[in-house]
């Protein structure tokens, strides 16, 4: 809940037959990295990324690549951190001969070091680790310590203080496995603090982790995007993600399936999901559907007919050729309802308590009379005729507000300071998806 919403509680039901609900353009992709030690950071673009020591092959670069890859390209992303384990293994390769260079660049939060070997001639992995680690226990200031102990090849690096954060960059020949003990619901909580954000993806397409992250998003008023390479999604069985999130109703998650997205943890090679968020995420709350949207960067699947209705009738979303043009299909969230539909309600909740909330801290006060409401009723139309302008709600159908007199007011109410529920009904805007034409000609 936002600070505001303590003092003005607006709440927009969707009563349609399929149904769902804002800083309405921006993603977050969390990552497990060590690139930086802040729970969340703003780019602006991929080179910033490098620049900030990402490399090509991370998750977050890759997701990155594909957000700002769409026609019209968002300005920032947010990428967020979840916390490493304490403790990290280094696995370094052999030398083939001399002149390889091995460096770790560590940033404990007080400086940051560099540490740089380069072989004289060919040596196994464990003389390369045991020469790293030297190179590092002997820095006098660096609050990390490498331990070779078991000679193996690997070496493990922990801070001098437990939970003490650091950043790692490796050249090629050393690799590191990142751990973390730390939940996706606790990392979100984390990062939700430290910066503002909509969107949110995840390195990991692990069904335990995205029912996880999806609970989170749905709880606090965020939209989830996820995606698969599951073969169980492409059948009838509801056994899979897909399934599974449509039997939860899960209103502010949405699923592609996708072959290169993978399943586990890290084995993705593209994310779907960051694409559509780029795409579309810089257009007004709106303006738009999520339908009918070439992805650039993103490679079409070939799936059946079979298979793209059986992901459909899930609550599933597709990219596939139709007409000789790539478009996403159909653009719901896991529940059923339009993702432009949640999109659009939360902006208007959002923008409509703003509208209130300004009333309340610039004027000298609302008294509580007949004008006194009223000037709060204005603040209602006027965001429904906003909404009405931004194609969130259909203007040509009308709305009502309905607001209490005073007199019908409880002295409980009153003296509490508290205005009783103001209603509003109005109709969705919508879009078409589908079209029936039926014709005759005659001579």
């Amino acid at each position: 809940m936002s600070d505001i919403e303590q003092i003005i509680d607006v709440q927009v039901s969707r009563e349609t037959t399929a149904v769902t609900q804002a800083g309405f353009g921006v993603m977050m992709f969390l990552d497990l990295h060590k690139r930086f030690n802040e729970r969340a950071l703003e780019f602006s673009s991929t080179a910033d990324m490098l620049t900030a020591g990402f490399e090509a092959t991370d998750a977050a670069y890759l997701a990155a690549s594909v957000y700002f890859g769409q026609e019209i390209s968002p300005e920032k992303v947010i990428i967020g951190r979840q916390a490493t384990d304490d403790v990290q293994t280094l696995t370094f390769t052999a030398a083939s001969g001399a002149g390889e260079v091995y460096t770790v660049k560590i940033n404990d939060g007080d400086g940051e070091e560099t540490f740089t070997r380069t072989t004289a001639g060919s040596e196994t992995a464990a003389v390369a680790a045991a020469g790293m680690e030297a190179l590092i226990n002997a820095s006098g200031t660096l609050a990390v310590t490498a331990d070779d102990s078991a000679a193996d090849g690997t070496m493990t690096l922990t801070p001098d203080v437990a939970l003490t954060p650091y950043t790692l960059l490796l050249t090629d020949n050393i690799s590191s496995s990142l751990t973390t003990s730390e939940s996706f619901s606790d990392a979100l909580a984390a990062v939700d603090q430290a910066a503002d954000f909509y969107g949110i993806a995840t390195y990991s397409h692990l069904e335990a982790d995205i029912l996880e992250v999806s609970t989170y998003a749905n709880s606090n008023k965020k939209i989830y995007g996820y995606s698969t390479s599951n073969t169980t999604d492409k059948t009838t069985a509801i056994t899979g993600i897909m399934g599974q999130l449509q039997a939860l109703s899960a209103d502010r998650t949405f699923g592609s399936w996708d072959e290169e997205s993978g399943v586990a943890a890290t084995d993705a090679t593209e994310y779907p999901e960051a694409a559509w968020f780029g795409d579309r995420l810089p257009s007004a709350p709106g303006s738009s559907t999520w339908m009918f949207k070439t992805l650039s960067g993103i490679s079409v699947d070939s799936i059946t007919s079979t298979e793209s209705t059986n992901i459909r009738n899930k609550n599933g979303n597709t990219y596939e050729t139709i007409g000789g043009v790539n478009i996403t299909r159909e653009g719901k969230m896991a529940s059923g309802e339009y993702i432009d539909v949640i999109r659009g309600v939360d902006w208007l909740e959002a923008r409509m308590e703003e509208r209130i909330y300004s009333r309340f801290v610039n004027l000298p006060k609302i008294p509580y009379t007949n004008a006194g409401i009223a000037i709060i009723e204005a603040e209602v139309r006027a965001q429904i005729q906003e909404g009405i302008e931004a194609g969130v709600i259909d203007g040509e159908q009308g709305f009502t507000v309905t607001v209490p007199r005073v007199s019908q007011i409880s002295a409980n109410d009153r003296a509490n300071r508290i205005l009783p529920a103001i209603t509003f009904v109005a109709k969705l805007a919508g879009a078409i998806h589908k079209t029936t034409v039926r014709g005759t000609v005659t001579v």
